[in-house]
């Protein structure tokens, strides 16, 4: 039986996402003079399996207003104080331990430890992003035309980490954001994946 659940979950996906078009990201020009040709590749892989979680999650084919419908469900768990649930996250550590390492580097960081012990290598929870490598160069340079993104480069930049407020800013502009547009895919995308979610 969970083959069949299994199979019939795949059939989604893949059917959605080829229903859905490829975002092109190297139609954003900052993008393109930030991050090397490498660095693309993995920021590509990664908006491809976020839109994937997110297709999974939303009732729509249509990954713009998907993640709108994504988002907005964060929003709701996060004022109601409830755990959000997510289908297609058990491989999400996989991902992450599979992704460019450069690509990675260039975005997050890792905890050392998570309530005093320490994670291993392999251990991909609890990210933070970070703003002293090639995302936080694009964010600033993408918030010198956008105040959105001048308003998350100087919190991650001040903080550190993407915040709680931070979400919650998001989460109350999100319908501001058209997620054709790369560079909101991609933040959009980042957003998903370095949130935490428990497997539904």
């Amino acid at each position: 039986m969970k083959y069949i659940y299994a199979f019939t979950v795949f059939l989604l996906v893949t059917s959605s996402l080829f229903a859905q078009e490829k975002i092109d990201l190297k139609k954003d020009t900052i993008l393109t003079e930030v991050f090397s040709t490498r660095e693309i590749k993995g920021l590509e892989t990664i908006v491809d399996y976020a839109d994937k979680i997110v297709l999974l999650n939303t009732d729509t084919k249509d990954i713009s207003y998907g993640y709108h419908l994504f988002i907005e469900k964060m929003s709701i768990a996060e004022n109601k104080n409830e755990i959000f649930k997510v289908d297609g996250v058990k491989d999400k550590n996989t991902f992450f331990k599979n992704l460019d390492k450069n690509t990675f580097n260039a975005i997050w960081l890792k905890p050392t430890s998570i309530n005093g012990k320490k994670t291993s290598n392999n251990d991909y929870r609890l990210l933070d992003i970070t703003t002293i490598k090639s995302f936080g160069e694009y964010l600033k340079k993408v918030g010198a035309e956008d105040g959105y993104y001048a308003y998350f480069y100087k919190s991650i930049s001040n903080i550190g980490s993407l915040t709680l407020d931070d979400a919650l800013f998001f989460y109350a502009k999100h319908k501001d954001f058209d997620f054709d547009i790369p560079k909101n895919r991609l933040w959009a995308a980042i957003f998903v994946l370095t949130r935490e979610y428990p497997e539904k």
